[in-house]
């Protein structure tokens, strides 16, 4: 085959790459393989060798594609812990049905964020978890991507858990009382 050389042939046209020919009687496509390519034919043109390819309907399509996640209900994402707490208590809080977000925790209208923090130990101290935030009234940990810990430093009053999603949207919310 011959073809006008420029820039685009010159990068396209290496061997072992797949054209597609349509035949001109019965208009069905025909993929062939680049088996040599001679630049240097002459002025103007590159002389291309192909030979047939058979068509691999597997290799064209890639790979298999990967399933969708399965879609949550928005109504079914809760938080799980105590509705009440003790004062200078510990609570743990699990977000159910949801993963990929971040932990809040509002405390007299001041927001103790606990995202972008990595899960955290004191591996000297029996697996003892460390604060990731620690104020006079709260110290949260978080445990793993699913739950934090929460060290009620207060006597009475409420705090506000939320999960926020990628967007930063709360996705479940719960209020505990400090009795």
């Amino acid at each position: 085959m011959y073809i006008t050389k420029d820039e685009y042939t010159s990068d396209y046209f290496h061997r072992f790459n797949l054209v597609k020919v349509q035949e001109p009687d019965t208009d069905v496509q025909k993929t062939w393989q680049v088996v040599a390519v001679n630049p240097y034919y002459g002025d103007g043109i590159i002389q291309v060798y192909l030979d047939e390819y058979f068509e691999n309907t597997i290799e064209e399509t890639g790979k298999e594609p990967e399933p969708e996640p399965p879609v949550i209900d928005p109504s079914s994402i809760y938080i799980e812990g105590p509705d009440t707490a003790a004062a200078y208590d510990e609570v743990v809080c699990t977000i159910v049905n949801a993963a990929d977000g971040t932990w809040e925790a509002i405390l007299k209208e001041r927001v103790y964020s606990v995202k972008d923090l990595e899960a955290n130990t004191d591996k000297s101290n029996n697996d003892t978890w460390v604060p990731v935030q620690k104020t006079d009234e709260l110290e949260l940990a978080r445990i793993d991507d699913y739950s934090i810990k929460i060290f009620l430093n207060i006597s009475s009053g409420s705090i506000v858990v939320n999960y926020l999603g990628e967007d930063d949207g709360i996705l479940a919310s719960k209020t505990i009382t400090v009795k």
